[in-house]
């Protein structure tokens, strides 16, 4: 997934009963909340090396020096807030294989 112009890619996901999954472009640099009451969020591996998390429910995609971002409110840029009340939050980029999802079974 590409963008086809500058417009901010923006995200509020919220669910009582369910998971989020959310697949992001390569090219997101924001803030990301993300609250679970039952404290369950995962981000997959690539984006981990690309994170950095700030509290138990607040990180940021990207660099944070290199963006301009000061706070949330005069932010203009791409922004997720994910919240569910029982469920997971799963976060990876668009496209994204992850490792443990590949199962792989010998003949010999």
């Amino acid at each position: 997934m590409s963008r086809k112009n500058d417009q901010p890619f923006k995200a509020e996901l919220k669910t009582k009963d369910g998971s989020i999954y959310i697949e992001i472009p390569r090219s997101f640099i924001g803030p990301i909340k993300h609250s679970s009451a039952s404290g369950k969020y995962e981000f997959s591996k690539e984006i981990r090396e690309n994170l950095r998390n700030y509290s138990s429910e607040s990180s940021f995609l990207g660099s944070w020096e290199k963006s301009g971002f000061t706070n949330l409110e005069s932010w203009k840029g791409d922004q997720i807030d994910a919240t569910t009340s029982d469920g997971k939050i799963k976060v990876k980029y668009y496209g994204e294989v992850e490792a443990e999802t590949w199962k792989f079974f010998s003949w010999f």
